[in-house]
This record gives C-alpha cells, sequence and structure tokens, in this order.
C-alpha cells in the first residue's frame, strides 16, 4: 500500500500537464502512486503522460469518454491503493514538500481530513488564497465557519477509507466537488488545518478553453443551475448528518452565505448586464427557485442576500429591461415581505 494516492482528472492540458507531472516527481516523499483519469483529451496530453508513466512504476492512466471531472475523480477513488486519497488539478503544481506536510500531520493527529494553505499563481507572479490560509489546528464544521471558504478538494488530504464512502456528485458541472467536500466535514470525527502551504493553484488567461471566469461569463443561466443542484444536494447531506436544529440552521445560512457571494452573483451580475430580457428573466426566474428553499431564519440572517437583492441589483438597475425591473420588484417583496431587517420597506 502507497501512504498516498494522487487522483489527477486530464481534459486537453499539454501547456501545463508538464509542470504538474513534475512537481510531483520532486516530493520529498516518494511512496505515492499517480492515478490519472483522461476525461476525452483530444490534444497531446496523453502521450505526455505516457511518455512519464514508461519511466515511473508507481504511475497509471485510466482512459475514459468525456463525463466531466467528477466521474474522473470518483474512478479515480475506486482504484486508489493509498492509504490517504490526495486530488489535483491537471494544470496546478505542489510545493515539494506537500504530500510529506499532509501526511505526517493527518498520521500525528489521526485526522481524516487536513486542509493546507494555498497560493494561486499565474505566468508572471504568485500570491496568497487568503481564504485559505485558516486558523491552525482541529476544525468544526459548525464553530468554524472559515472552513466553508475552502471547499475545493485539492488543498486536502482524506483518509482513503473515510473518503470511498463518499462521491462527487456526477450530474453537477459546477460546484460539484464543494458537495462533497462539505459532506466530508459533516462526516469527519477530526479535521485539522495547517497554515503551511501545500498547493499552488493556477489561475489561466480569462479566455483559455476550461476557465472558470470563462464558464461564468459566457454560460451564466447554466451555472446559476448547477449551483441549484449543488446547493440542495448539500441541504440534503446537512438534515442527514447535523441532528441539532439550531447547528442545521446555522451551517446552512453560513452555507448559503458563502455560495450566494461567490458562486450566485457573478453569473447574476452577468445576465444582469447582458440587458437581454428573455436572459433576464429566465435568470430571475432561477434566483426566485433558490430563494424558494430558504427558510425565513436564512432570510433573516443573510446579510449578503440582502446585500444582492437592494445594492447589487441597484448598482445595476439601469442595465435591467421594463420587464424584467417588475419581475425583479416582485422577488424583493416576496423574499422580505415576511421579515424583520430593520429599514428594510418593501
Amino acid at each position: 500500500m502507497y501512504k498516498v494516492s494522487v487522483i489527477i482528472p486530464v481534459y486537453n492540458v499539454e501547456d501545463y500537464l508538464r509542470e504538474t507531472i513534475d512537481s510531483i516527481i520532486d516530493q520529498t516523499m516518494k511512496d505515492y502512486e499517480v492515478i490519472f483519469i483522461d476525461d476525452g483529451s483530444t490534444d497531446n496530453s496523453i502521450n505526455i503522460i505516457k511518455k512519464y508513466i514508461d519511466k515511473n512504476e508507481n504511475m497509471r492512466l485510466i482512459c475514459q469518454e468525456n463525463m466531466g471531472p467528477s466521474v474522473a475523480r470518483n474512478r479515480g477513488i475506486e482504484l486508489a491503493e493509498g492509504e490517504y486519497i490526495a486530488f489535483m488539478d491537471s494544470d496546478d503544481k505542489l510545493p515539494k514538500d506537500s504530500l510529506e506536510l499532509r501526511y505526517n500531520l493527518a498520521k500525528e493527529n489521526e485526522a481524516e481530513v487536513i486542509i493546507c494553505g494555498t497560493y494561486k499563481f499565474d505566468e508572471e507572479r504568485k500570491w496568497p488564497m487568503i481564504k485559505h490560509f485558516l486558523k491552525e489546528g482541529e476544525k468544526d464544521v459548525i464553530k468554524d465557519e472559515d472552513l466553508l471558504w475552502t471547499l475545493g478538494p485539492c488543498n486536502k488530504l482524506f483518509k482513503s477509507d473515510f473518503i470511498k464512502e463518499s462521491k462527487f456528485p456526477e450530474d453537477i458541472k459546477y460546484a460539484e466537488d464543494q458537495v462533497l467536500v462539505l459532506e466530508s466535514y459533516l462526516r469527519a470525527k477530526k479535521i485539522v488545518a495547517t497554515q503551511k502551504v501545500g498547493y499552488y493553484y493556477r489561475i489561466r488567461p480569462a479566455d483559455k478553453e476550461g476557465s472558470l471566469t470563462s464558464q461564468i461569463k459566457d454560460k451564466s443561466l447554466n451555472v446559476l443551475d448547477q449551483v441549484y443542484k449543488s446547493w440542495t444536494s448539500t441541504l440534503e447531506n446537512i438534515n442527514k448528518y447535523c441532528i441539532d436544529e439550531k447547528k442545521k440552521n446555522i451551517l446552512k445560512t453560513n452555507y448559503f452565505s458563502r455560495l450566494i457571494k461567490i458562486d450566485i452573483w457573478p453569473p447574476l451580475r452577468h445576465i444582469i448586464i447582458s440587458e437581454d430580457e428573455s436572459i433576464q428573466l429566465e435568470g430571475l426566474d432561477k434566483l426566485e427557485k433558490l430563494i424558494s428553499t430558504l427558510s425565513l431564519s436564512t432570510i433573516n440572517s443573510c446579510d449578503n442576500l440582502l446585500w444582492i437583492l437592494t445594492e447589487g441589483f441597484i448598482r445595476n438597475y439601469k442595465k435591467l429591461t421594463r420587464e424584467s425591473k417588475k419581475r425583479y420588484l416582485e422577488i424583493l417583496k416576496i423574499t422580505y415581505e415576511n421579515t424583520n431587517i430593520k429599514g428594510l420597506k418593501i
């Protein structure tokens, strides 16, 4: 058994793949395996991987039709032979001591989940992802709201037999990793964070294929659909694993507050500024659908929702068509007519 299995979904990343693999080969800890899951690449990615596999017995390549990163990661989880599992995107990099750092921390603390610091980088510089530098030590998903701001799997390490009981949702194509990571927070007996850097996250130029920024801009309506699926799946997990009603409400409010700021408002704003009435009306319908899942307690407590439905829309109000303005005001009234938010008059 290897100490760590590194699972890497691959899709058309020939420009970055060598850097990614070289950063793994350079690890101070050598007792690991790498499982590449090619997700239907049409460029030279497969040939690049094969050249590395010829020289490294601890590397494997699995090829599948294009089915998305969730299917690829789930396949990797099934095949993983390591004591722990790490996930990596095929254009990112690892600091030299990344696997050793995470593995030692997991063993010392008998933790199911390890969280480390992350830096972003592009072709010119690197800088810290501030939200990924959590206060060191043991964490709790209810008490430590900052956990909800690091919901990607790649700056983590998971106990293998623990994470094999979960799956990435295969019907969600955006924010899908949040479902599994938050479920792991709910299920874990012990989560430990370190401020030491364990992951480098690449920022691609916005016009590159595969860029999240490009996805939000070009497919905003679809992104809102995917966020709805992610949110409702997470609600099911919260209801399943969190027994205390007060804690349930706290977690739902905290998570939705993060979701609306990071994952809902960016595509919604693109929809508003499109000035296309049909797109605006469809986007507003999707927003109302999301809001309809919220309890009165969450609506009352979620400052980010209030900001978006007031200040956020007001700043972009001139971009709304006449019918869209009517629809927006209807949603504002429906959302807040039964609330007790001081100073808000509908």
